[in-house]
């Protein structure tokens, strides 16, 4: 039974986020899931949390080597604690929906991404009312092809960088402002200028 488990390339792990702030470690356990390809955190609360410096994911080193798909759902994060997620080498889509980063309550609300970026990642999906500045170098995502970004109510920009990328294909923005999405238009005239037709800004329910 036990290295059957090992084998699994796809897990969904569902419950209160309470329950794992009890043990903190356990998502540890992980990392013997070597051939995991898919992982998708789901946690709620049924009562607000004042645990505002933990955060149920895994710890460095303890993520699945081979993962290609990690969606976390109303986990408990730091913009800061993102490097952890950095680090996976094979990783190809990343999805951060209704995501709690209590770094809004604690006045951090800025993700700048780490030196390494996100290497292999082809699609990026950003819904957290809380963001406010996105930090990015040209060279932080190379692969990527497709970026959804919902509910980013403070987001006023995207990375620059964008404007520099010749894998980009797809910006949806959904529930944004006129500003972020004024600024999208102009990384793909930008884009455009330079010859390039493939990216395409899609804009829907604008505040």
């Amino acid at each position: 039974m036990f290295e059957g488990i090992k084998k699994v390339k796809k897990l969904g792990i569902c419950g209160e986020s309470n329950h794992f702030y009890d043990a903190p470690k356990c998502l540890d356990n992980l990392i013997y899931l070597a051939k995991l390809e898919a992982l998708r955190i789901l946690l709620y609360d049924r009562y607000r949390s004042d645990f505002l410096h933990r955060h149920p994911v895994p710890c460095v080193g303890s993520f699945p080597p081979n993962l290609k798909k990690l969606t976390l759902q109303g986990t408990h994060l730091l913009w800061s604690k993102l490097t952890i997620i950095s680090k996976l080498p094979k990783l190809e889509v990343l999805q951060f929906k209704a995501l709690k980063l209590f770094g809004d309550e604690l006045g951090e609300t800025v993700w700048e991404v780490s030196e390494m970026g996100f290497p292999k990642l082809k699609f990026l999906l950003i819904e957290k009312k809380g963001l406010k500045y996105w930090k990015a170098t040209d060279d932080s995502f190379p692969c990527l092809e497709r970026v959804i970004i919902k509910n980013c109510r403070s987001l006023q920009e995207i990375p620059k960088g964008f404007s520099d990328s010749m894998a980009l294909k797809r910006i949806e923005l959904w529930g944004c402002t006129p500003s972020l999405v004024n600024f999208a238009k102009e990384i793909q005239e930008e884009q455009e200028s330079f010859g390039n037709n493939i990216l395409k800004v899609y804009a829907y329910d604008t505040i």
